[in-house]
């Protein structure tokens, strides 16, 4: 009986072991399109309600779209809790603060893409043509040398100037993005882009569907 009980206690904690090895992604994929569906349909069937009994049709379509992103949002943020980013976008859009400048971020993300490469495949190296200038002008070994290093010196410093960049891009993406150190803010951009990705599937579900 004992061993019979300790094999059925063995069995129950490879079942847990094996659910919650599952990788966060995998979660999310599980469980995101459930929780994003049943926050945001009943939420549009009030607002297409609302609209139909509205007696301002001028006003109602003007402030319909409006009403619509922020339900858009608000189901990407309770459908994805128990993350850092998902805390701050809720927050912002119950505050009301900076609540149009969340609704754009795809498009301020491409102008900031399109910024960054500008300035990365515009930036002057002319450091970079130095050492073979040095070399035929000058024999010494000592200063072909300095020079060299010199060189790869200013290549990391642009290197570290992109990826500066790049992180910057990221922190205003990611909801609460700026509060977050590097390590944290790596690892909620991951399941930041899974869960907009999960959206948009669903959106344009839900668009075909009706």
């Amino acid at each position: 009986l004992s061993l019979s009980l300790s094999l059925s206690m063995e069995g129950h904690a490879t079942k847990r072991r094996r659910v919650y090895s599952l990788e966060p992604t995998k979660l999310l994929h599980a469980s995101f399109p459930r929780k994003y569906v049943n926050h945001l349909v009943p939420a549009l069937q009030n607002i297409k309600m609302e609209q139909i009994s509205s007696s301002d049709h001028e006003k109602d379509n003007c402030e319909f779209k409006q009403i619509v992103r922020y339900e858009v949002n608000m189901a990407l943020a309770l459908s994805a809790q128990g993350f850092a980013w998902s805390h701050a976008l809720k927050d912002k859009l119950q505050s009301g603060v900076n609540e149009e400048k969340i609704h754009l971020l795809p498009q301020k993300g491409t102008c900031m893409i399109e910024e960054i490469n500008v300035h990365h495949d515009s930036l002057p190296m002319p450091q970079l043509q130095k050492p073979p200038v040095y070399t035929k002008l000058c024999p010494n070994q000592n200063l072909k040398l300095k020079t060299i290093k010199e060189a790869a010196k200013d290549s990391e410093e642009d290197e570290e100037k992109h990826i500066t960049r790049r992180l910057n891009f990221l922190r205003n993406l990611l909801p609460g993005g700026n509060a977050m150190g590097v390590d944290e803010m790596l690892k909620e951009v991951g399941s930041y882009l899974v869960c907009l990705e999960l959206q948009v599937n669903i959106l344009r579900c839900l668009v075909e569907k009706h």
